[in-house]
């Protein structure tokens, strides 16, 4: 073993695993305004509104260790940031009004595949570091966490496309379900805004933009 490696190796944590930017799948709503933009216009027009727990905290800290007790969410080795290694919205952010910071924090999980167990675990969690309820929606008993593994090589381009306001860019490809979906957007990340890869499957379209992945 060499010295990178063997540093490498130390720095993991108890699971094992050393996590790093490139492996959150998730879309981080660490502003008021990322979150703001995504609960008064992203998510009214989604034809499905995945289920979410959003608590109040009074600190940054407590919020962060929350989310950090979440066998999804880790803590990035590279940028120091919350990283989630599944398709949510996730994170937490300072409260904002009239332009001005308040002093008060906001923590959520949301995602389609959010699951019951999941859902109660993430509310015990947040209750245990101090925050309190603001709204939630729970998940139905029968949803289910996707874990068949997928391939990348099954994803096919279809076009390259301007959006309507003739700024948007979407890449966009087809693919066999949402597992092979996810695992070709891995390997596509996106650096510049305006810029979407896309990938349509019978199971949904599947995202990845300057912000994350996505779920149509």
């Amino acid at each position: 073993m060499g010295l990178f490696d063997f540093m490498k190796k130390s720095k993991k944590g108890s699971s094992g695993t050393t996590y790093t930017e490139k492996d959150n799948m998730g879309t981080r709503q660490d502003t008021f305004s990322k979150a703001y933009s995504y609960w008064t216009f992203e998510r009214p027009g989604l034809k499905v509104r995945p289920p979410f727990t959003l608590f109040y905290f009074s600190s940054a800290e407590d919020a962060e260790a929350a989310l950090l007790e979440l066998p999804y969410i880790h803590k990035a080795s590279d940028s120091g940031k919350l990283v989630c290694d599944r398709l949510m919205h996730f994170g937490y952010y300072e409260l904002e009004e009239g332009g001005k910071l308040l002093g008060r924090f906001e923590a959520l999980v949301c995602g389609n595949d959010f699951t019951l167990d999941e859902f109660n675990q993430a509310e015990d969690a947040f209750r245990r570091h101090g925050g309190n309820l603001k709204s939630h929606d729970a998940p139905e008993a029968y949803v289910k966490v996707q874990t068949a593994a997928g391939d990348a090589s099954k994803v096919k381009f279809k076009e390259k496309v301007r959006g309507d306001d003739g700024q948007s860019v979407y890449e966009v490809y087809t693919g066999p379900d949402k597992a092979s979906a996810m695992e070709f957007l891995k390997g596509k990340p996106v650096n510049k805004k305006l810029y979407f890869v896309v990938v349509d499957t019978p199971e949904g379209s599947f995202g990845r933009d300057i912000m994350g992945f996505y779920q149509e």
